[in-house]
């Protein structure tokens, strides 16, 4: 099945790194076509993954003494997404019936079971002190 793939090279300064990278990657079984820009890096592969990984086009890549540029910003942003969508959550999917109706038993863990409470306290916490800031400025007011 044909793949398309895009990402960063860090490390090309010139047409020849350009032609270098596409050179060796053009002879692989399996590369349809390659095109990178020289100028800020972005590359452009199309290959059938059933001859050949991307893992393998970026080893092939790195052994040529160019990075391949990990998209950091998105792996973050991935990551707290999952975070703010489960963080609170983490015990209440255990309730959910299956895709066939059946509801399992569920019984949390003693760390699920902490983290709820902590964060429960926290949120307390934080309650309470809104209330005093909130109370003291109602009286300052009042007077």
């Amino acid at each position: 099945m044909l793949t398309e793939i895009k990402f960063q090279i860090e490390g090309i300064c010139s047409q020849n790194d350009k032609a270098l990278i596409e050179t060796e990657v053009d002879v692989l079984e399996g590369v349809v076509d390659s095109n990178i820009d020289e100028r800020n890096g972005e590359a452009w592969i199309e290959f059938d993954n059933s001859e050949v990984s991307e893992k393998r086009l970026f080893r092939i890549i790195e052994k040529l003494g160019f990075e391949i540029k990990e998209e950091a910003t998105a792996y973050a942003a991935v990551f707290v997404s999952i975070w703010i969508d489960k963080g609170l959550g983490l015990i209440v999917p255990g309730f959910i019936p299956s895709p066939i109706g059946e509801i399992l038993e569920y019984v949390p863990t003693a760390p699920e079971v902490l983290i709820t409470l902590g964060v429960w306290a926290l949120g307390l916490l934080i309650l309470t002190i809104l209330y005093k800031i909130a109370v003291s400025v109602k009286e300052e007011v009042s007077t």
